[in-house]
């Protein structure tokens, strides 16, 4: 039986490969009224990104 653990990635996974399209990453600030001071968020744009198109969210949080 096979676990996750036993799963090889191949080679060359990690490392950094031309022609490949990239997005750009931004840090922006806003004020948190929750916490009652500004905040920092760092934002992932996809390659091609534009403002008139609407895109799924995905949100992580760190302690």
């Amino acid at each position: 039986m096979s676990s996750k653990r036993d799963v090889i990635s191949k080679n060359g996974y990690d490392k950094y490969r031309e022609n490949i399209l990239r997005g750009s990453i931004q840090m922006i600030q806003y004020f948190s009224t929750t916490v009652g001071n500004p905040r920092k968020a760092m934002v992932y744009t996809p390659p091609g990104y534009s403002q008139g198109h609407k895109y799924n969210v995905l949100i992580f949080c760190t302690g």
